[in-house]
């Protein structure tokens, strides 16, 4: 008995080289849809290698980078470290000397007093003058007599001489500097002491001109001479000696 609630079913209509065109036509309809997905993804990534705005940027870091690292090196180069105190130093019996514009500076205590004490010439550009001779008792008075030859030319470095020796008599060591000719022929001597080496009961300091850089001690008398600079750096000779720095 057949069911006649059953349609019939009928055959499809194709061959084996059909139903090989379709799966070649269905291959090929795939094959064209990815192509352009594996193009376009090839494209992106060379778009992202050979991005020309992305090269620039990273041009542009290296050559930064590049001009810091030589600027610092130059800065090194040419540009010297600063000591320890920002200038110039020198340690001379473990006093430090420092440059502050033309002078150089150390330290000294006395009762319990730091002063700063200014010189023009450091320790090791003065060694070499000998202080020569012998001091006595009659030069450590209360006073010294700061004479000069008032007949001498120039008399700048001879006033400069005076003025370091008056300040560190009176701020140092206590002892009145009065300043003394050893002549009256001038203005500027009129009504001050005229004395100079012969003198036998006072403290003399006799700054003279001349072509010997020579530091000369005899009993009551100490003779500072030299020319020009050379007459400075006596000065500072015996300053050095006086602070103990010597």
């Amino acid at each position: 008995m057949v069911n006649t609630d059953v349609e019939k079913v009928g055959k499809l209509h194709f061959s084996k080289n059909s139903v090989d065109e379709m799966v070649a036509k269905e291959k090929g309809e795939m094959i064209k849809e990815e192509k352009p997905i594996k193009a376009a993804t090839k494209e992106e990534k060379s778009e992202q290698i050979h991005d020309p705005e992305s090269e620039k940027r990273i041009f542009w870091v290296v050559v930064t980078i590049i001009a810091i690292f030589v600027l610092f090196v130059a800065w090194k180069v040419f540009v010297p470290s600063p000591s320890p105190a920002g200038t110039e130093y020198v340690i001379y019996n473990d006093h430090l000397f420092t440059t502050d514009g033309m002078f150089w500076v150390t330290q000294w205590v006395k009762n319990d007093t730091i002063y700063d004490i200014p010189f023009r010439y450091n320790p090791y550009e003065v060694s070499d003058i000998f202080l020569e001779g012998t001091l006595d008792d009659r030069f450590n008075q209360g006073r010294i007599y700061i004479t000069h030859d008032p007949a001498e030319h120039n008399l700048s470095y001879v006033a400069i001489s005076a003025v370091a020796f008056a300040e560190s008599l009176g701020r140092a060591f206590n002892i009145l500097p009065v300043a003394a000719c050893t002549e009256e022929k001038t203005e500027g001597c009129q009504g001050r002491p005229i004395i100079d080496c012969t003198a036998q009961n006072a403290s003399v300091i006799y700054i003279k001109q001349d072509p010997e850089t020579r530091v000369i001690l005899s009993g009551n008398c100490m003779t500072v001479q030299g020319q020009g600079d050379e007459l400075l750096r006596a000065t500072d000779r015996v300053l050095l000696q006086w602070y103990g720095i010597l």
